[in-house]
């Protein structure tokens, strides 16, 4: 069962890379990076059997047939696991790791449905696959039959493999392209070290922070008056901000607009890859700009307690605290309070993620989403029936017509953007087909070679034209 179960890992090693060179525009060639990609295949197949092995000749002891069907499951299950994590990699390129503990099962349900991949044909595909493993298996142990010496030198040479590998790492000398690194990546592996990662090491936190130097000059110096609360500390900052609001005569209106997956890749006059935002890019010579930030999360959930509050982001995200959420105020709770009315517009569902609660304990006066747009308002295009919502011009539309027009109160209103998100269906896609044309040959002045990295990438790119334009 292992001989077969480690020649499927290699055809799963050879798919992946097959689709990832046909899906992505790639700097590498695949000379440089199988050799590697086999290694790390060669290590978890080696590892996960000797686990494996362990547990069936203890259970063997008990009952040699159910040691044989627990084997057979478990391959079963590592095999489609393996695959699962390799059509993840491919949307991203990014290897599903710790992040996947951050969401509930609901969360993970729709996010597979708003990536088309949750149908009758991959579920019906995926049980047929592991009838046929099992079948396969079953096959290996009635006629794949080796003696016992044969068994016990191929047993003892793996296991010596393993240990030499554990004392002997072979490494790519290249490190610095995360691209190949993630490619060669054996992915359960990765999942495996990240999960024991999370698992063993959760309650511990990284107190770098407090360890350094007060008199290191990459730090505000501050001062921690009680222990009792680490992050308390008396606000010393120098008041930078004042001199662009004396000016005004009255409270301003705020509008925060939050864009999906921006990217300094494609947003901004430094985009190395040119930028896909000219509107926003236009606002920047208008504006205060931060040019360098670290992100408060690795899913857009984060952004509401992270920009609003800047608070902790906790084990799995501040708002998986919502139904007992720990006193805070925020920059909402703070301006309601001033006397702003608040609002929050976004064209899906408000409870994905608890963003819905994390508003309603800021008291925001009123929450529009999904469920409260005009019939006129067209959803985006749906990905096998499933669709996110509305697109990004009608939740700017729509947010407008709810904003109090005569009351007198200053208005601090926040949108949130969605388009830009996988699945990438642009609204009037015939348009900005065209559109992103026009701005690779005339905008961005890309040259013909080149053009293939920029067209594989079409779908994501037109959102974000798409979202630059709504604003």
């Amino acid at each position: 069962m292992s001989l077969i179960f480690s020649v499927l890992m290699f055809l799963l090693r050879g798919l992946e890379l097959m689709l990832v060179f046909n899906s992505h525009s790639l700097r590498i060639t695949f000379r440089e990076i199988i050799v590697f990609s086999l290694f790390e295949d060669f290590h978890w197949t080696l590892y996960f059997l000797g686990l494996l092995f362990i547990l069936h000749a203890i259970i063997s002891l008990l009952s040699i047939s159910f040691a044989k069907w627990f084997t057979q499951v478990w391959l079963v299950i590592a095999l489609l696991a393996q695959a699962a994590l390799i059509f993840y990699f491919l949307k991203t390129l990014l290897p599903l790791g710790k992040d996947l503990y951050a969401y509930n099962l609901d969360d993970i349900i729709l996010t597979i449905k708003s990536s088309g991949q949750l149908n009758f044909m991959t579920i019906g595909g995926g049980l047929l696959v592991s009838f046929v493993l099992l079948f396969i298996f079953s096959i290996a142990n009635k006629k794949l039959i080796f003696s016992l010496k044969t068994g016990l030198v191929f047993t003892i040479a793996m296991y010596w493999f393993l240990i030499l590998l554990y004392f002997i790492p072979i490494t790519d000398s290249n490190k610095l392209d995360d691209v190949k690194t993630n490619i060669q990546l054996n992915k359960s592996k990765y999942l495996s070290e990240q999960s024991f990662d999370y698992f063993m090491y959760k309650n511990e936190y990284y107190f770098d922070f407090y360890l350094r130097s007060l008199s290191d000059v990459l730090f505000v110096k501050k001062e921690y008056p009680d222990p009792s609360y680490p992050f308390l500390h008396t606000a010393d900052y120098p008041d930078v901000l004042s001199p662009y609001f004396d000016s005004l005569s009255s409270p301003p209106d705020i509008v925060f607009v939050l864009v999906e997956s921006l990217g300094k890749a494609y947003s901004g006059k430094d985009a190395y890859l040119g930028s896909f935002t000219p509107f926003l890019d236009s606002l920047e010579q208008h504006s205060l700009v931060w040019t360098n930030a670290i992100s408060s999360t690795g899913r857009t959930f984060g952004i509401l307690p992270g920009l609003f509050a800047g608070l902790p982001y906790g084990e799995r995200g501040f708002q998986e605290f919502f139904d007992n959420f720990p006193h805070h105020e925020s920059f909402l709770s703070v301006m309601k309070e001033n006397g702003y009315e608040t609002s929050f517009f976004i064209g899906s569902d408000v409870n994905f993620d608890h963003q819905k609660e994390f508003l309603e304990y800021a008291n925001v006066s009123q929450i529009i989403d999904i469920n409260r747009f005009d019939p006129k308002y067209e959803k985006m295009p749906p990905a096998n029936g499933f669709t996110w919502g509305y697109g990004d011009k009608e939740i700017f539309s729509n947010g407008l017509s709810f904003f109090p027009k005569s009351n007198g109160n200053p208005q601090l209103g926040v949108f949130q953007t969605v388009t830009s998100h996988d699945p990438y269906l642009v609204p009037q896609r015939d348009f900005y087909l065209k559109k992103f044309e026009n701005h690779l040959e005339n905008i961005l002045q890309v040259e013909e070679s080149r053009m293939k990295e920029y067209r594989d990438y079409q779908d994501i790119y037109m959102t974000i034209l798409y979202a630059d334009d709504a604003v």
